[in-house]
């Protein structure tokens, strides 16, 4: 509990934008989907 205290405190200190970004490049509807058609290849073989 301690550690998640402290690093709710850094939260404020976060670029926004730098957040966003990330989150659009890991997260985007074409990465994902790319990343299930992976995944699905690799178990049906």
């Amino acid at each position: 509990c301690e550690r998640a205290a402290a690093l709710v405190d850094k939260l404020a200190s976060l670029s926004r934008a730098r957040c966003r970004a990330h989150a659009e490049q890991h997260f985007s509807f074409e990465h994902m989907l790319d990343r299930h058609e992976h995944l699905y290849a690799s178990m049906v073989g």
